[in-house]
């Protein structure tokens, strides 16, 4: 019996303590009870059980890829029409990179949120450092991303946020899949995030939809919110970094220091880049922070080196959607195309481009419309092309690696196909340290995220805003407040 009051007690208390944290009456308990939980309950997901494959009609997506069919029918009367496993609003990003379309999906400032977000790559991406060389277009830290849900009035445990393109653009395509890619890596769960099939733009204008009927996004917001933190999810798996693609061309025999596992069922490098670049064409790659060289080509300095990680296979970006429209083609088209290639059932694929950004598009086909497990090498060619031996002759001539045994050298055969090398002239002073040459880790990135999921933090308190805000009346406050 007393035994039993014991157990009951201290399960009492750690239930206490697992909603109470990050809460400010939280500093009712004292030291020796505050006993940090979140460690054992993060859920670390396998890159296979992220994988989810579309309908072969889209219009019976209610997550994933939806239709604007489908999102017509949400707008008419989101309360009844929404998807049985969402208690919340919807929250549409409507993205565009340059002048808008002045077409936007209707909200109702109640349970339906639309945001115009312009330049969404500066909102959507950050430029991180993996232990050797600093990147643009990488997914947001988790203190960024927090702040994002703020920004948009987003509780990542009840909404549903739905991507969607302005115009008719690759570029805007790649912000919708990018952003969407984001959202998973830090744990929101795939019944809760789409993208839209086609762009407002053209859906408006051709007046085949009763949803884009306003001339001004909202301003309204949801005024809720809460921390990534709160779904207790890890899918940074998502994400495959450099050291973990040297592990895998080298069959495991490399020097990498904790790289992720081989896929048990072998992978396949997917290259969406254009065949120019994917064949090693020079001057193929402009850089983009790094950009002090001589004489620069187009307005950009380049890459080290041109070419493709070994073994990849090309399905350039463009042959997956309609241009006019953005809408992807039949899932039926886009398996053919990846089979076409030679892939394996059970193969991961690591999908690839110049960016993280540009990668997004690709990623999001192989992982959400044709269901395979899919990794994003989201530091590209920007970074791969980057990392060859190049020594400098003078004070201002190029330098890329100058020692010639960096683990990180990729301007070999072992791990690159079709090596073209530019001209010094070209190629910029990418100001390598000895300690990133010579580094064994490229997890920076992994590391710090893992650690965000799995540490306690104040988070934001989700207001009572229009939509769902915390209930009002009842009892007193079990935290102690």
């Amino acid at each position: 019996m007393k035994k039993s009051k014991l157990y009951t007690s201290v399960f009492v208390l750690l239930s206490l303590q697992l909603f109470c944290q990050g809460r400010e009456e939280y500093q009712f308990f004292p030291p020796f009870a505050k006993v940090d939980l979140r460690p054992f309950l993060v859920v670390t997901n396998s890159v296979e059980a992220l994988a989810s494959e579309s309908n072969d009609d889209y219009n019976l997506n209610t997550y994933g890829l939806v239709s604007p069919s489908t999102l017509a029918r949400w707008t008419t009367d989101w309360s009844a029409n929404k998807p049985q496993v969402i208690p919340g609003n919807l929250v549409v990003l409507q993205l565009q990179n340059g002048v808008a379309s002045g077409e936007y999906i209707v909200s109702n400032g109640t349970n339906q949120f639309v945001y115009l977000v312009s330049n969404p790559d500066s909102i959507f991406s950050q430029k991180r450092n993996d232990n050797v060389l600093a990147i643009d277009g990488i997914v947001n830290s988790g203190k960024n991303f927090d702040t994002i849900l703020s920004a948009f009035g987003i509780d990542p445990k009840t909404d549903f946020v739905l991507f969607a393109a302005d115009t008719s653009t690759e570029t805007n395509l790649a912000s919708a899949t990018k952003a969407y890619y984001n959202f998973r890596y830090w744990g929101f769960p795939k019944e809760k995030l789409g993208v839209l099939n086609g762009s407002v733009a053209y859906y408006g204008k051709t007046g085949q939809n009763t949803f884009f009927t306003v001339s001004s996004p909202s301003s309204t917001s949801s005024k809720r919110t809460d921390s990534v933190r709160s779904l207790f999810t890890d899918n940074t798996i998502l994400q495959i970094n450099l050291g973990d693609i040297v592990h895998l061309l080298r069959n495991g025999q490399s020097q990498v220091t904790d790289p992720s596992p081989l896929p048990t069922d072998g992978s396949f490098v997917l290259d969406s880049r254009p065949a120019s670049a994917f064949n090693g064409t020079i001057n193929s790659t402009p850089t983009s922070n790094h950009q002090l060289c001589t004489v620069k080509v187009s307005g950009s300095c380049v890459a080290n080196h041109e070419g493709r990680i070994r073994g990849a296979k090309n399905i350039p970006v463009a042959t997956l959607f309609d241009p006019t429209s953005l809408s992807f083609h039949s899932k039926a088209t886009l398996t053919s195309l990846l089979n076409a290639q030679n892939y394996s059932q059970g193969n991961v694929v690591i999908n690839y481009h110049r960016t993280g950004i540009s990668g997004a598009i690709a990623q999001f086909v192989t992982q959400n419309i044709i269901g395979k497990p899919s990794r994003l090498y989201e530091a590209g060619w920007l970074q791969w092309g980057a990392l060859g031996y190049r020594v400098p002759t003078t004070g201002t001539s190029p330098s890329a690696l100058t020692q010639p045994a960096s683990l990180w050298r990729t301007d070999l055969s072992i791990l690159t196909d079709q090596i073209t090398t530019n001209a010094d002239d070209n190629v910029p002073n990418y100001s390598f340290t000895s300690t990133q040459q010579f580094t064994r880790s490229t997890n920076a990135i992994r590391e710090e995220d893992k650690t965000y999921l799995r540490t306690s933090g104040a988070s934001a308190t989700p207001s009572g805003g229009s939509g769902g805000g915390a209930p009002t009346g009842g009892g007193g406050n079990a935290c102690g407040g």
